[in-house]
């Protein structure tokens, strides 16, 4: 889903830790009467695959985290997405020319090596093949991200897997099962928010935050401690994140 101009009426923080996020959950525990037991956050892990390096790794380990510093954490997954959201054959084919294309490029830039390491080259000549290989490197890079920016259709069990064998579900807070959503996850973290099950929520996708209203604290940046940005609609949440930052 899509708000135009979300990002327009939210108000944000950044610079901030984990163990802030917790200290700021815990007081909007406190305030909806929720002050037993560690405090809920709400986690996009199809968001956060494609935000912290796109691995099951990357995921598993910022779960890890959120629950080692006390929070009870809620892995949500993308279900059936709609037919609007869903990977087009033509998109399908586009990956896969990327990565015909990353095969041809690897070969050129060892040719562009081979020559550069083995031939009587001018300087222009040799100046003229770094150029081309430098290009070369630059376009590799851009077609091999193209070929792999798809997330694995068994992402939710490799998921499960790698919580179970990281032991996840006994860290600190907690790790809860994940779960799967109907279709995408962002109005469970949003139904989560509106029913006070949780305040945080960690996704980039504004729509959440704006649909969660005031009570919704959506944590952005949030792939490196002391780098983490939360944002939301409401002006005192803003006001609370810097004074724990300060």
């Amino acid at each position: 889903m899509t708000i135009h101009g979300a990002s327009a009426t939210m108000y944000s923080v950044d610079g901030l830790r984990f163990v802030h996020l917790h200290q700021i959950a815990k007081e909007f525990e406190r305030s909806n009467g929720n002050a037993v037991g560690p405090p809920k956050i709400y986690v996009d892990c199809n968001n956060a695959w494609f935000r912290g390096g796109k691995s099951v790794a990357s995921v598993v380990t910022l779960l890890i985290r959120l629950a080692a510093v006390g929070f009870a954490v809620v892995p949500v997954c993308d279900g059936t997405r709609p037919i609007g959201k869903q990977a087009t054959p033509m998109r399908a084919a586009d990956r896969e020319k990327a990565r015909i294309r990353s095969f041809v490029l690897r070969a050129e830039i060892t040719e562009l090596q081979h020559k550069l390491n083995t031939q009587q080259l001018t300087g222009d000549e040799r100046t003229a093949l770094e150029k081309e290989m430098s290009d070369s490197n630059t376009a590799l890079k851009r077609k091999e991200t193209a070929s792999q920016n798809a997330i694995s259709a068994n992402f939710v069990e490799e998921l499960r897997e790698g919580l179970a064998l990281a032991n996840a579900h006994d860290e600190g807070g907690t790790v809860v099962e994940v779960y799967l959503a109907e279709y995408q996850a962002d109005p469970v973290l949003v139904q989560s928010v509106l029913s006070k099950e949780c305040a945080l929520v960690i996704s980039d996708d504004g729509d959440v935050a704006v649909l969660g209203g005031d009570g919704c604290i959506e944590v952005m940046n949030y792939t490196k401690d002391e780098k983490i940005k939360i944002r939301s609609t409401s002006l005192k949440i803003f006001k609370e994140g810097h004074r724990l930052h300060c």
